[in-house]
């Protein structure tokens, strides 16, 4: 047997990377609000909380723009659902995990490139703490995941086009290292591709998990395209230095 929740009045649920005893998962009710719905795992009833957020674009399929060296467009499939959650520990809240959530915009509102948006919240109350959005003026952010490792920091896979070149593969991190976003810390191409989509459609299949049996780095999936537009899949192991003898005895043995 299981349990259920029906929904009809929504346009997705996104539940979070790091949960225990107690599954987290949210929606946007607008573009100032999003619906945090939380279920214990001895308990039969759901509760939630609806909490404002700062207000970002709405972003339609199709309304995204960035565009490529031979005028592709990546972010045509775009749309706002939100794609990824977790939660972590937080740079400023010490012994406070906090949710939080992932999701695309298209440019305006002061962005000139599209960006992934994000919002940020204590989870014992759901209150709002921040939004540390993944942006920058020159190339766009999308479909970013994040997942906690074993020491509750944030690891992140994500694609970034730069204006007039290629998608591109990326990872970031948040931890007691950077401190608490903006100010992300990243490898900004993990690889690189050499061609646009020629049908204006780039994926959302992004994921990132801690990397066991240590569980410090993360494993990450993402892809390029060559320069014949073939697909490349990507798998790659990302971390700390300080970390890295949890994953060599692992890895070279």
């Amino acid at each position: 047997g299981y349990s259920y929740f029906p929904v009809t009045d929504r346009f997705n649920f996104t539940p979070v990377q790091g949960a225990k005893d107690t599954m987290y998962w949210a929606s946007h009710n607008t573009t100032s609000s999003m619906r945090i719905y939380r279920w214990q795992e001895d308990s039969g009833t759901i509760y939630w909380n609806d909490v404002t957020i700062p207000a970002w674009t709405s972003t339609p399929r199709g309304s995204a723009l960035c565009p490529t060296a031979e005028g592709y467009n990546p972010c045509a499939r775009l749309d706002d659902r939100i794609l990824s959650g977790w939660i972590s520990n937080w740079d400023g809240y010490p012994g406070e995990p906090v949710l939080g959530f992932f999701w695309n915009v298209q440019e305006g509102g002061g962005f000139a490139m599209p960006y992934v948006n994000s919002a940020v919240f204590k989870e014992r109350d759901r209150t709002y703490l921040a939004r540390p959005y993944i942006w920058n003026a020159s190339w766009a952010w999308i479909y970013a995941a994040g997942a906690p490792n074993a020491r509750g920091d944030l690891g992140v896979s994500l694609t970034h086009v730069p204006n007039g070149g290629y998608p591109n593969h990326s990872v970031l991190i948040n931890d007691d290292v950077n401190g608490a976003p903006p100010g992300w810390e990243g490898y900004w191409v993990v690889s690189s591709g050499s061609a646009g989509p020629s049908d204006n459609k780039w994926g959302d299949y992004h994921r990132v998990r801690p990397h066991f049996p240590a569980g410090l780095q993360w494993t990450a999936t993402g892809w390029v395209l060559n320069a014949s537009g073939t697909s490349l899949p990507k798998y790659v192991i990302f971390g700390r230095e300080r970390d890295n003898k949890s994953l060599n005895r692992w890895i070279l043995n």
